[in-house]
Protein backbone atom coordinates (compact mmCIF):
# COMPACT_ATOMS: atom_id res chain seq x y z
CA UNK A 1 0.00 0.00 0.00
CA UNK A 2 2.58 2.62 1.10
CA UNK A 3 4.60 1.55 -2.20
CA UNK A 4 1.56 2.14 -4.00
CA UNK A 5 1.26 5.66 -3.08
CA UNK A 6 4.63 6.54 -3.14
CA UNK A 7 4.58 5.42 -6.71
CA UNK A 8 1.38 7.14 -7.37
CA UNK A 9 2.55 10.58 -9.13
CA UNK A 10 -1.16 12.03 -8.56
CA UNK A 11 -0.42 11.42 -4.57
CA UNK A 12 3.26 11.72 -4.70
CA UNK A 13 3.62 15.13 -6.56
CA UNK A 14 0.00 16.70 -5.53
CA UNK A 15 -1.88 14.88 -2.29
CA UNK A 16 1.25 15.05 -0.27
CA UNK A 17 2.34 18.61 -0.95
CA UNK A 18 -1.02 19.86 -0.08
CA UNK A 19 -1.44 18.13 3.11
CA UNK A 20 2.17 18.86 4.25
CA UNK A 21 0.90 22.70 3.81
CA UNK A 22 -2.33 22.57 5.42
CA UNK A 23 -0.15 20.71 8.15
CA UNK A 24 2.10 23.56 8.47
CA UNK A 25 -0.99 25.82 8.16
CA UNK A 26 -2.58 24.35 11.36
CA UNK A 27 0.58 24.10 13.11
CA UNK A 28 1.70 27.43 12.42
CA UNK A 29 -2.16 28.87 13.17
CA UNK A 30 -1.40 27.25 16.64
CA UNK A 31 1.72 28.70 17.38
CA UNK A 32 0.49 32.17 16.41
CA UNK A 33 -2.95 32.13 18.24
CA UNK A 34 -1.31 30.63 21.34
CA UNK A 35 1.22 33.65 21.10
CA UNK A 36 -1.43 35.78 20.61
CA UNK A 37 -3.69 34.36 23.54
CA UNK A 38 -0.82 34.45 25.79
CA UNK A 39 0.16 38.13 25.14
CA UNK A 40 -3.16 39.67 25.63
CA UNK A 41 -5.07 36.98 27.60
CA UNK A 42 -2.94 35.42 30.29
CA UNK A 43 0.39 37.60 30.76
CA UNK A 44 0.46 39.79 33.71
CA UNK A 45 1.32 43.37 32.87
CA UNK A 46 1.37 46.11 35.52
CA UNK A 47 4.32 48.58 33.29
CA UNK A 48 2.85 52.72 33.64
CA UNK A 49 0.38 53.80 31.02
CA UNK A 50 2.14 56.00 28.23
CA UNK A 51 1.28 58.72 26.99
CA UNK A 52 -0.65 59.07 24.11
CA UNK A 53 -1.80 62.75 23.74
CA UNK A 54 -1.16 66.33 23.96
CA UNK A 55 -2.91 69.37 25.33
CA UNK A 56 -3.15 71.50 22.26
CA UNK A 57 -5.77 74.48 23.92
CA UNK A 58 -7.81 74.65 27.16
CA UNK A 59 -11.24 75.90 27.31
CA UNK A 60 -13.21 76.64 30.60
CA UNK A 61 -14.81 73.21 30.36
CA UNK A 62 -13.26 72.11 27.60
CA UNK A 63 -10.06 70.86 26.54
CA UNK A 64 -8.10 70.42 23.06
CA UNK A 65 -6.04 67.11 22.16
CA UNK A 66 -3.85 66.11 19.71
CA UNK A 67 -2.63 62.22 19.34
CA UNK A 68 1.19 62.06 19.81
CA UNK A 69 3.22 60.87 16.48
CA UNK A 70 4.73 57.82 18.25
CA UNK A 71 0.93 57.02 20.01
CA UNK A 72 -0.99 54.04 19.14
CA UNK A 73 -4.12 55.21 16.81
CA UNK A 74 -6.73 56.80 19.52
CA UNK A 75 -9.50 56.39 18.19
CA UNK A 76 -11.99 56.13 21.34
CA UNK A 77 -10.47 60.29 21.12
CA UNK A 78 -13.29 61.11 18.79
CA UNK A 79 -15.91 59.83 20.29
CA UNK A 80 -18.34 60.41 23.62
CA UNK A 81 -16.95 57.45 25.58
CA UNK A 82 -15.81 58.44 28.81
CA UNK A 83 -12.38 58.52 29.65
CA UNK A 84 -9.92 59.38 31.96
CA UNK A 85 -6.91 61.79 31.14
CA UNK A 86 -3.80 61.74 33.41
CA UNK A 87 -0.12 63.35 33.75
CA UNK A 88 -0.35 60.88 37.14
CA UNK A 89 -0.53 63.95 39.37
CA UNK A 90 -3.66 65.88 38.07
CA UNK A 91 -6.76 64.12 36.86
CA UNK A 92 -9.47 65.08 34.40
CA UNK A 93 -12.23 63.15 32.53
CA UNK A 94 -13.51 63.33 29.25
CA UNK A 95 -17.09 64.50 28.14
CA UNK A 96 -19.05 65.09 25.12
CA UNK A 97 -17.60 65.55 21.57
CA UNK A 98 -17.33 68.79 20.60
CA UNK A 99 -15.24 69.19 17.81
CA UNK A 100 -12.65 66.81 15.45
CA UNK A 101 -11.12 68.05 12.54
CA UNK A 102 -7.85 68.35 11.44
CA UNK A 103 -6.21 66.09 13.81
CA UNK A 104 -7.34 68.26 16.74
CA UNK A 105 -10.05 66.96 19.28
CA UNK A 106 -11.97 68.88 21.53
CA UNK A 107 -13.74 67.08 23.99
CA UNK A 108 -15.79 68.76 27.49
CA UNK A 109 -13.58 67.96 30.29
CA UNK A 110 -14.11 67.79 34.19
CA UNK A 111 -11.39 68.55 36.37
CA UNK A 112 -10.94 66.60 39.33
CA UNK A 113 -7.64 66.87 40.83
CA UNK A 114 -5.49 69.88 39.99
CA UNK A 115 -5.12 71.30 36.45
CA UNK A 116 -3.20 70.83 32.81
CA UNK A 117 -1.36 73.01 31.12
CA UNK A 118 -1.11 73.31 26.93
CA UNK A 119 2.08 71.06 25.94
CA UNK A 120 1.62 68.88 28.83
CA UNK A 121 1.50 65.29 27.46
CA UNK A 122 -1.13 62.36 29.11
CA UNK A 123 -2.13 59.38 29.12
CA UNK A 124 -5.60 58.13 28.66
CA UNK A 125 -7.12 56.12 31.55
CA UNK A 126 -10.15 53.75 30.91
CA UNK A 127 -10.95 53.73 34.38
CA UNK A 128 -12.49 57.45 34.41
CA UNK A 129 -12.09 57.55 38.29
CA UNK A 130 -8.90 59.05 40.20
CA UNK A 131 -7.18 55.99 41.58
CA UNK A 132 -7.71 56.76 45.17
CA UNK A 133 -11.17 57.20 46.64
CA UNK A 134 -12.46 60.34 47.49
CA UNK A 135 -11.74 62.28 50.61
CA UNK A 136 -15.50 62.23 51.40
CA UNK A 137 -14.95 58.46 51.76
CA UNK A 138 -13.01 58.35 54.80
CA UNK A 139 -11.34 54.93 54.13
CA UNK A 140 -8.72 52.98 55.64
CA UNK A 141 -5.76 51.49 54.01
CA UNK A 142 -5.78 47.57 55.24
CA UNK A 143 -3.46 44.62 54.50
CA UNK A 144 -4.91 41.14 54.20
CA UNK A 145 -2.43 38.10 54.99
CA UNK A 146 -3.46 35.47 51.46
CA UNK A 147 -2.08 32.23 50.78
CA UNK A 148 0.73 33.62 48.80
CA UNK A 149 1.71 36.76 50.84
CA UNK A 150 -0.11 40.16 51.58
CA UNK A 151 -2.33 42.01 49.50
CA UNK A 152 -4.00 45.78 50.52
CA UNK A 153 -7.43 46.95 50.57
CA UNK A 154 -9.05 49.63 51.19
CA UNK A 155 -12.22 49.62 53.58
CA UNK A 156 -14.84 52.06 54.31
CA UNK A 157 -16.63 51.52 57.53
CA UNK A 158 -20.65 51.76 57.96
CA UNK A 159 -20.94 55.78 56.99
CA UNK A 160 -22.07 57.73 59.94
CA UNK A 161 -24.95 58.84 57.50
CA UNK A 162 -26.16 55.19 56.58
CA UNK A 163 -29.62 54.44 57.23
CA UNK A 164 -28.01 51.43 59.71
CA UNK A 165 -26.21 53.89 61.50
CA UNK A 166 -28.33 53.50 64.80
CA UNK A 167 -27.78 49.73 64.41
CA UNK A 168 -24.69 48.62 62.67
CA UNK A 169 -24.84 46.54 59.63
CA UNK A 170 -23.12 43.13 60.01
CA UNK A 171 -23.20 42.75 55.92
CA UNK A 172 -19.99 43.71 54.72
CA UNK A 173 -19.74 44.27 50.02
CA UNK A 174 -16.20 43.07 49.04
CA UNK A 175 -15.38 44.24 45.38
CA UNK A 176 -13.32 41.94 43.21
CA UNK A 177 -11.77 43.91 40.02
CA UNK A 178 -11.38 42.75 36.84
CA UNK A 179 -8.33 41.62 34.22
CA UNK A 180 -5.60 44.52 33.93
CA UNK A 181 -6.69 46.55 36.35
CA UNK A 182 -6.75 47.25 39.94
CA UNK A 183 -8.99 48.22 42.63
CA UNK A 184 -9.73 51.62 41.44
CA UNK A 185 -11.82 50.68 39.10
CA UNK A 186 -14.64 50.14 41.85
CA UNK A 187 -14.34 53.54 42.96
CA UNK A 188 -17.52 53.97 41.00
CA UNK A 189 -19.96 52.42 42.96
CA UNK A 190 -17.54 51.79 46.19
CA UNK A 191 -18.96 52.81 49.24
CA UNK A 192 -22.44 53.07 47.44
CA UNK A 193 -24.29 50.37 49.52
CA UNK A 194 -24.40 52.18 52.76
CA UNK A 195 -22.61 49.09 54.20
CA UNK A 196 -19.31 48.74 54.94
CA UNK A 197 -17.10 47.43 51.92
CA UNK A 198 -13.71 46.63 51.00
CA UNK A 199 -12.13 46.86 47.61
CA UNK A 200 -9.49 44.40 47.39
CA UNK A 201 -6.18 43.53 45.39
CA UNK A 202 -5.27 40.04 44.90
CA UNK A 203 -2.31 38.09 42.75
CA UNK A 204 -0.61 39.24 40.70
CA UNK A 205 -1.79 42.79 41.07
CA UNK A 206 1.14 45.65 41.43
CA UNK A 207 1.78 45.62 44.83
CA UNK A 208 0.56 41.76 45.28
CA UNK A 209 2.18 38.82 45.40
CA UNK A 210 2.78 36.70 41.99
CA UNK A 211 0.55 33.91 40.91
CA UNK A 212 2.51 30.99 41.01
CA UNK A 213 1.94 29.91 37.91
CA UNK A 214 2.91 34.44 36.35
CA UNK A 215 0.00 34.32 34.52
CA UNK A 216 -3.79 35.39 34.97
CA UNK A 217 -5.71 31.86 35.78
CA UNK A 218 -9.11 33.84 35.75
CA UNK A 219 -10.35 32.61 38.93
CA UNK A 220 -8.96 28.93 39.52
CA UNK A 221 -6.02 30.55 41.72
CA UNK A 222 -7.40 33.70 42.35
CA UNK A 223 -10.14 32.59 44.30
CA UNK A 224 -8.16 31.75 47.63
CA UNK A 225 -7.46 35.68 48.00
CA UNK A 226 -11.12 36.54 47.81
CA UNK A 227 -11.73 33.55 50.43
CA UNK A 228 -8.55 35.51 52.33
CA UNK A 229 -10.81 38.63 52.69
CA UNK A 230 -13.92 36.73 52.88
CA UNK A 231 -11.97 35.73 56.29
CA UNK A 232 -10.54 38.89 57.30
CA UNK A 233 -14.55 40.27 56.84
CA UNK A 234 -15.75 37.88 59.16
CA UNK A 235 -12.90 38.35 61.80
CA UNK A 236 -13.88 42.05 61.56
CA UNK A 237 -17.58 41.37 62.42
CA UNK A 238 -19.13 41.08 59.08
CA UNK A 239 -21.73 38.12 59.73
CA UNK A 240 -22.89 38.45 55.80
CA UNK A 241 -20.75 38.92 52.77
CA UNK A 242 -21.70 40.42 49.52
CA UNK A 243 -19.48 39.99 46.54
CA UNK A 244 -19.03 41.84 43.79
CA UNK A 245 -16.58 41.13 40.81
CA UNK A 246 -16.19 43.14 37.44
CA UNK A 247 -15.28 41.09 34.43
CA UNK A 248 -12.66 38.30 35.33
CA UNK A 249 -13.61 39.38 39.21
CA UNK A 250 -16.79 37.68 38.49
CA UNK A 251 -15.24 34.65 37.29
CA UNK A 252 -12.71 34.53 40.42
CA UNK A 253 -16.15 35.09 42.58
CA UNK A 254 -17.48 32.24 40.94
CA UNK A 255 -14.91 30.00 41.83
CA UNK A 256 -14.70 31.04 45.35
CA UNK A 257 -18.58 29.97 45.36
CA UNK A 258 -18.03 26.91 44.42
CA UNK A 259 -14.37 26.19 45.80
CA UNK A 260 -14.41 27.55 48.96
CA UNK A 261 -15.04 25.34 52.51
Amino acid sequence: MIKYILRNKLIKYVALPIIALILLVVLGGGWYFSSVLEEDGLRVDNSDPENSVEVVDLGIDSITLRQLPDAAPQDILATSARWGISDGLNYGKLGDLLSDADGLVIRELDLVIGGFQIGDQLYLDRTAQPHEPSPAYEHEDVIIRGPLGNFGAWYLPLPSESIYASDPSDVWVIYVHGRTSNRDSTLKIFGSGGVPSLAIDYRNDLNAPPSESGYYDFGTTEWRDVEAAVQYALDNGAKKVILVGFSMGGGVVVNYQLRSD
